[in-house]
Formats: C-alpha cells, sequence, structure tokens
C-alpha cells in the first residue's frame, strides 16, 4: 500500500493558511465526494462557528470537532484535513496528532494540514515544527505587514495578554514583517516573556 502525502499550509495569521485548505478540500471532494474526507477541527475553536472550519474571509465548510486522538479514525478514508494544527497539544488535545497522522499516511491517507509556524514570541509550535520535518509539500505564506504592506511572516499579540494558546483575529493578532515584529517584540515585552 501506498504511504499517503503530508502537505501543510503555515505562516503566521492572516495568510491565507485556511484558505489555501478549504480550496484543496474543495478540488478534492469535487471529484471523490465527501466519501472518503475528513476534515478535523479542535473542539475549543468556535471563534466564527461551532461545526464548521471557516476562514477569516468567509470560506466555511463542515468539520467534525475533535479533543482526543481517538476521534481520528483511517478506515475508509483518502483524505484527511486538520485545521489550527498548532492547537493538536496537551492542553487542547489528548493524545499524539503526530502519531495519529502517521498512521493516517500509513493507510495510504493524504493528509493536509493549516497553521502557525511561530507564537507570537517567535517560538516555534512544537506539533507544526514536527510536520514540517516530515511534509511532502510546505507551503509557507505570507500575510500583509500590518504596519507598513510588507510581506508578514510574524505573529504579534495586539492585546498584550501571555497565554500561548489564545482563540483570536484582528482583535488580538496581528500580521508584521520581521523588522516591525523585532521592534514590537523589544518594546513591548518583559523579559520573563522573552525567555
Amino acid at each position: 500500500m501506498r504511504y499517503g502525502d503530508l502537505v501543510l499550509f503555515t505562516g503566521p495569521m492572516f495568510a491565507g493558511k485556511t484558505n489555501a485548505m478549504v480550496r484543496e478540500i474543495l478540488f478534492r471532494t469535487y471529484f471523490t465526494g465527501p466519501t472518503g474526507v475528513a476534515i478535523y477541527k479542535i473542539a475549543f475553536d468556535n471563534r466564527f462557528d461551532e461545526t464548521c472550519l471557516v476562514s477569516h474571509d468567509g470560506l466555511r465548510v463542515q468539520a467534525t470537532r475533535v479533543s482526543h486522538a481517538r476521534q481520528i479514525v483511517p478506515a475508509g478514508l483518502q483524505f484527511a484535513f486538520f485545521d489550527e494544527i498548532q492547537f493538536f497539544s496537551d492542553p487542547n488535545f489528548e493524545g499524539e496528532v503526530v502519531e495519529c497522522i502517521r498512521t493516517l499516511r500509513g493507510s495510504g491517507v493524504d493528509v493536509f494540514c493549516a497553521g502557525l509556524d511561530m507564537d507570537y514570541l517567535g517560538r516555534a509550535f512544537e506539533v507544526t515544527a514536527l510536520l514540517m520535518a516530515e511534509a511532502t509539500r510546505i507551503e509557507r505564506l505570507t500575510a500583509r505587514c500590518s504596519c507598513c504592506a510588507a510581506p508578514a511572516t510574524h505573529t504579534a499579540r495586539i492585546d498584550r495578554d501571555s497565554d500561548r494558546f489564545v482563540l483570536g483575529s484582528g482583535e488580538t493578532y496581528s500580521a508584521m514583517c520581521a523588522q516591525h515584529w523585532f521592534s514590537d517584540l523589544r518594546s513591548n515585552r518583559t523579559e520573563d516573556e522573552l525567555s
């Protein structure tokens, strides 16, 4: 049996990661129908809709909310999609999602993931980093810097909360180019946060 592909859409907030994945979902289901396709979202993400995967500009598809690895089952699947993959870890998710994805791929399932590569302090999200190491294709997307409109590669926090896993949109996060992100980080964060 063929080992499935792993495609990862990653980058900062507002880079179009979920949009890119929704396009893949629509393309795959156009030819196969909804049979053999699973779309997963982390259970606590209810920003735009309880049961749909929704992009920041309103694209939406029905999704299954999950909080545990046992909810991800490869039987009968051709394609599996995971949105906000960085959240598929403790305390939001029980079990090892990377192992789940390996199991899916070992069953011949092609897996697509969308998620942030770094948090607001520039620290790699562990799940995303592990998947990047195993991906057969990585699409690193950029947004527009909220300060200068240059390509944005980083996510900054507007609300100055220090929690790492916070759901939000434009009221909480901003996309920034490296120059503005470093400047914002130095001027608005404490030494404790940066260490």
